[in-house]
């Protein structure tokens, strides 16, 4: 699937970047946009131009823990709608439903789960589906913006009970643990971070009951228009993509997931011209691609190119 990504991410990313000395047409040359492109209001990036864009930071920085560093540069703005609606909800839980629910407005592959188990919740990220993978440094930036976001929008000094992330363990992981303020573990099952349940009723600084209303309505019909991604065939690569290093993600757990009988899951990939294997080889090679990718540091840039529309 082609997945398309919203124009401001990519200005945010461009903007931190300059903050740290990087030149920004320069990187926008790199995955052939300007900024007046950026600023069409109809206009959606593609996830291959994201690749590229992260990577060629990574090839003039060299630093391991570049998603942090930019992420505290970052301003809200990068989200558009996604942070307003955010801002504008009553409280912390309401806003974090919210960023689940409307996650896909940014990029469109984007997953965003919030699980409540007793006195803590669990807020995961992943990007289902998409080729070629991203770098770590995109996951480093995506959870460095989330807690950003719960401080700002809280106006607290938040620090989240755990943080995780998928990517092997770096040279300084120190650097993780003073952004967020607490240990970080490394090689875990999901990108995610913890927090006391009881934050959830924390109201927010901003929050607006009637302009959230209108807010949500825009937001609502702007998922309307993004391509399909509810059906089956995606709902099962999410799945197991969810499941697959916390758990055997074995036809049977996938099923009950999305509320249907092993066979009747069966019959429908049959319909939908594909087989639970085939979808479990193919989330598997991709999260393969992306751990050998990590792991050797090389630079796939010039291939990205090619997938480049």
């Amino acid at each position: 699937m082609n997945h398309r990504v919203s124009p401001q991410l990519i200005l945010g990313i461009v903007s931190a970047a300059e903050k740290i000395g990087l030149e920004a047409n320069e990187l926008l040359s790199e995955i052939h946009l300007t900024t007046a492109i950026l600023h069409r209001s109809d206009e959606r990036i593609s996830h291959q131009q994201l690749c590229v864009l992260w990577q060629t930071i990574l090839d003039r920085t060299g630093e391991e823990a570049i998603g942090l560093r930019l992420a505290a540069y970052a301003q809200p703005t990068t989200y558009d709608v996604v942070n307003y609606v955010l801002e504008c909800s009553p409280n912390l839980g309401e806003a974090l439903a919210r960023l689940s629910r409307y996650i896909r407005l940014v990029h469109e592959a984007s997953v965003v789960r919030l699980e409540t188990d007793g006195a803590v919740t669990r807020i995961t990220h992943a990007f289902v589906g998409v080729s070629p993978p991203l770098p770590a440094a995109t996951y480093q930036w995506v959870m460095a913006n989330l807690f950003g976001g719960i401080r700002r929008m809280t106006g607290s000094a938040f620090v989240p009970l755990r943080v995780g992330f998928q990517q092997a363990q770096p040279a300084n992981p120190a650097a993780f643990d003073r952004f967020f303020q607490t240990r970080v573990q490394f090689l875990q099952p999901v990108n995610e971070l913890c927090l006391d349940s009881r934050l959830l009723q924390q109201p927010l600084l901003l929050s607006n009951d009637g302009l959230v209303t209108v807010l949500d309505r825009y937001a609502t019909e702007s998922i309307a228009k993004l391509p399909q991604a509810n059906s089956l065939v995606n709902q099962v690569q999410r799945e197991i993509q969810l499941h697959l290093q916390s758990d055997d993600p074995k036809l049977d757990t996938i099923a009950q997931a999305l509320q249907l009988s092993s066979r009747t899951l069966q019959r429908k990939l049959k319909e939908a011209g594909t087989s639970y294997q085939v979808l479990l080889d193919e989330v598997r090679r991709e999260l393969a691609i992306a751990y050998v990718r990590e792991r050797s540091n090389i630079s796939f840039r010039s291939r990205f190119f090619t997938w480049l529309l």
